[in-house]
This record gives C-alpha cells, structure tokens and sequence, in this order.
C-alpha cells in the first residue's frame, strides 16, 4: 500500500504543479504517480478490498496520463511527442474522458497536424453521441472551433 501512497502524493504534486504553472515539477511527479499506478496491484489476490485499491490506482493512473500531457505541452519542444503518446493513451483507456480528447487535439495542433486534431474531435463527438447522447463539453467545441479559424 505504500506504492499507492507513493502514487496518490505525486499525482497531487503534479496537479498543483500544474495549477502553479511549475510544469517541470507536475512533469517530474507525473511520470512518477504514471510508473507506479501501471504496475498491476496484487494480482493474485482476489478479494473486494484488493479491488477497491486497484480502482484507486487506475484513477490515478488516468489523472497522471492528464498531468503528464498537459505538462508536456506547456514545456513544448521535444515534450510535445510525449504529450501526444500520453493523451492517445488516455483516450484508449477512458474514451468518454474528454479532457484525453481536448488534450490529444492540443496535441496535434502543437505538432502542426491540425486536420488529424479536427478528426479526432469528430471522433469524440460521434462516441459520445453514440454512447451517451450527448455533444461534446463547450470547451471541446470551442477548441474545434478555434482550430477551424
């Protein structure tokens, strides 16, 4: 359990890390909370509270991929391709996150792929019409927006 500690505290470092704009140090812990969250949790026990953990450890584990790219694309640079990997990860893991979506067009638009960014909001909106019946967040159709202009 110590691991998760580990995790949960890094993830917090890099979240106020990024409300800081200190993107080294919400970067740093990121990959830190991501190395650990990914490791599989007692996989030989089989018992609710072992589940209950594991849950915990996935939340951190998606929490993480979104510090990671967003931090990645405030150091920009080199960075940007990590920030890419991390926010086509999040969006395979948890598809109806739209911050993965937002994240992975941001992504593309830093990388100058700005008709890949716009097919990957076409992407979001049919999966969540699709499945829940509902349109993209305001900020997801403003990004789209943004970057028709």
């Amino acid at each position: 359990m110590i691991d998760v500690e580990v995790a949960v505290a890094a993830l917090h470092s890099s979240e106020s890390g990024l409300v800081r704009g200190q993107w080294r140090r919400a970067w740093m812990a990121a990959l830190t909370a991501r190395f650990i969250a990914r490791r599989p949790f007692l996989p030989e026990a089989d018992a609710p509270w072992a589940d209950v953990w594991r849950r915990r450890l996935a939340d951190v584990h998606v929490r993480a991929l979104e510090c990671y790219a967003a931090a990645c694309l405030e150091l920009g640079g080199a960075e940007v391709s990590g920030a890419e990997r991390a926010a086509v990860e999040l969006t395979e893991t948890d598809p109806l996150r739209e911050t993965g979506h937002l994240l992975l067009m941001r992504t593309l638009a830093a990388r100058g792929n700005v008709a890949e960014a716009l097919r990957a909001y076409e992407r979001l909106r049919v999966r969540l019409s699709d499945e829940l019946g509902i349109d993209p967040s305001r900020q997801a159709q403003q990004l789209y927006v943004d970057l028709l202009g």
